[in-house]
């Protein structure tokens, strides 16, 4: 008598490859799922991180906003604070399409020879650049330091709350007789659509003009 083999045809071997296939199938998507997954949420934490810092930066340089005036490598005289449709902003020195350039007080860093600083923020290659100037006035030898802040840029709108209440596209178009806007407000939209929108108060805006406040005589 023959002995009943034991083992598995070889139509029951193919069908547990074919499920075997489908399985790992499933699984390396679902692997790929969760791995792209965690790409995403990454990126996500990591720009709402560069985010929270350039908020960081612009609260600060505009809160501790100071009047003084600045020269320049070629010895010209340039205003405290420069938005980005300001005439003089070629003469800045820096590369980029410059939005805000100020002179802020507050700093306390040893490379720094005074608490003042000269601050400057400008888009170049879709991103948001923040330069700095070791002094108030420059020469020649003066080294510009620039530090990207935020990746991926598609666009950033600005405008300027007036004392009045009004929003102006260009502070250049306001007839009022405040020195300086009330607040700064920044629309940042990203390569991917989204958009963040920053309302930042001037120290100082919005306060009239001594020489055209009224005077009171008794």
């Amino acid at each position: 008598m023959f002995k009943k083999q034991l083992g598995f045809t070889l139509m029951e071997v193919l069908v547990a490859l074919f499920i075997m296939s489908i399985m790992s199938i499933t699984a390396v998507s679902g692997l790929n799922a969760v791995l792209r997954s965690q790409s995403q949420q990454v990126g996500i934490a990591h720009q709402l991180q560069a985010l929270q810092m350039t908020y960081t930066w612009l609260e600060q340089d505009l809160s501790q906003y100071v009047g003084r005036e600045v020269i320049n490598v070629h010895g010209e005289r340039l205003p405290a604070l420069m938005f980005n449709n300001d005439a003089d902003l070629s003469k800045v020195g820096v590369e980029g399409d410059i939005l805000l350039v100020l002179t802020r007080g507050g700093i306390m860093e040893p490379k720094n020879l005074s608490s003042l600083q000269r601050v400057a923020y400008a888009i170049k290659d879709q991103q948001l650049i923040r330069y700095t100037w070791p002094v108030l006035d420059s020469v020649p030898a003066t080294i510009i330091h620039p530090n990207i802040i935020l990746h991926d840029i598609a666009l950033i709108k600005l405008r300027y709350l007036s004392e009045q209440g009004t929003y102006y596209n260009n502070w250049n178009d306001y007839t009022g007789e405040a020195l300086l806007p009330l607040a700064m407000e920044w629309q940042i939209t990203d390569d991917k659509g989204r958009i963040v929108t920053w309302l930042f108060p001037i120290t100082g805006g919005g306060i009239l003009n001594e020489t055209t406040q009224p005077t009171i005589t008794q």
